[in-house]
């Protein structure tokens, strides 16, 4: 069976713009900013420390079924939401095999058989042309009832999602790393200064830069006096043995 609605796929991921109201946003922060330096004031900074962090409209997924134990491990969080249809409705995770079930919400293959798992058993259905026997289940958020027989696999592009862009896992730690999916692991496990390694040299390294990062932060937005900052610093340079 082919679904109409199975055609979504997630190009729209690296085609979509900011909303007008996002623009909007920037636009008022940009002239409050512009205002405070003309009356020789100090622009009133954000409440994070983080140097980089994700775009406001970006949103979070956790990834399966793509054949990576690296996507598999760790959220993902893209600069662009992505399409309703790639999303799971039950565990808000992109899978390599969705499926529509006939109340229009999309369920990855291991919320199917937690939704098969905790329905009642009926008497057998067969398809016809595969000898398929049916299974039936629930949608989690409706409580509408399917089976296997009359649900649609998604045929979406799992390329749209790997050219998807995509922030670093460490960017709340200082990375600006911003690029497509396809080139996260490597970034990760190569080139991002907070990886976690082997080598307890090039990890004390990283520790040093966060600790350091952290106390100038600290030091920028409070009105401790620098004798105990730098105090403060000796004692977690110490501890850390950095």
């Amino acid at each position: 069976m082919t679904d109409s609605r199975s055609s979504h796929n997630c190009d729209e991921v690296v085609l979509d713009t900011p909303s007008r109201r996002n623009l909007e946003d920037v636009n008022a922060d940009s002239v409050a900013e512009n205002n405070a330096r003309r009356r020789g004031k100090r622009p009133r900074s954000s409440s994070t420390c983080v140097p980089h962090s994700p775009h406001r409209s970006s949103s979070t997924y956790l990834l399966r079924g793509f054949g990576s134990p690296f996507l598999d491990s760790a959220p993902v969080t893209f600069l662009r939401q992505l399409p309703s249809a790639c999303i799971c409705a039950g565990c808000r995770s992109i899978h390599a095999t969705p499926a529509r079930l006939p109340c229009g919400h999309t369920l990855c293959e291991p919320c199917r058989d937690v939704a098969y798992s905790g329905q009642p058993k009926r008497p057998a259905l067969q398809d016809q042309e595969t000898r398929e026997v049916s299974r039936y289940g629930r949608c989690p958020v409706d409580g509408d009832a399917f089976s296997t027989l009359d649900f649609d696999l998604l045929n979406f592009s799992h390329e749209a999602v790997y050219r998807g862009t995509v922030f670093c896992p460490n960017a709340e730690l200082g990375c600006r790393f911003r690029g497509e999916l396809r080139f996260l692991e490597y970034h990760c496990l190569n080139n991002c200064r907070f990886r976690i390694v082997g080598s307890s040299g090039r990890r004390e390294c990283h520790a040093r830069d966060v600790i350091r990062h952290i106390l100038r932060r600290a030091a920028e937005s409070s009105r401790v006096p620098q004798r105990e900052i730098r105090t403060v610093k000796r004692r977690l340079l110490s501890t850390f043995e950095l």
